[in-house]
């Protein structure tokens, strides 16, 4: 009978010690590790345009003959290609207003504007198109 008590205070301090270590870590390691996740996109899968809102990894893969890709936060956003093809009447991916996204390729990757009519409105013709206030590195591996 006294061994099963010690037994069970023993695993309860066993748990209570790994309570006051868990509620150590700092929130911020803990914040860290969920920056890090990646946002997987699978072109085939869209029934929309993909619009980028917030900051973060994401990683496109598949193809898409009318959905496009746009990046409308000023947050970093680094997108990595990875075997992915669109071809759209837009620009396939566009940066709007001061993006800020590396671009990260993984294998062959296609990016074209099928547009054969272009006006001053409808000036977004080209594989990714980058305005003035934008940033745009390109990295990785792969091809474009």
């Amino acid at each position: 009978m006294k061994k099963k008590l010690f037994e069970k205070k023993k695993l309860l301090s066993i748990l209570i010690a790994a309570c006051i270590l868990a509620s150590m870590v700092p929130v911020s390691l803990l914040t860290a590790f969920a920056a890090d996740a990646t946002t997987e996109i699978d072109l085939a899968t869209l029934t929309a345009d993909k619009d980028i809102t917030t900051g973060g990894n994401y990683k496109i893969t598949g193809e898409s003959t009318t959905h496009r890709v746009k990046v409308t936060t000023t947050d970093h956003v680094t997108i990595t290609l990875d075997n992915a093809k669109i071809e759209t009447q837009q620009s396939p991916l566009e940066l709007c207003g001061a993006a800020n996204v590396t671009l990260q390729l993984e294998g062959q990757n296609t990016l074209t504007c099928t547009a054969t009519d272009v006006t001053a409105e409808t000036d977004r013709t080209a594989g990714i198109t980058v305005p003035e206030q934008a940033t745009l590195t390109i990295d990785g591996a792969g091809k474009l």
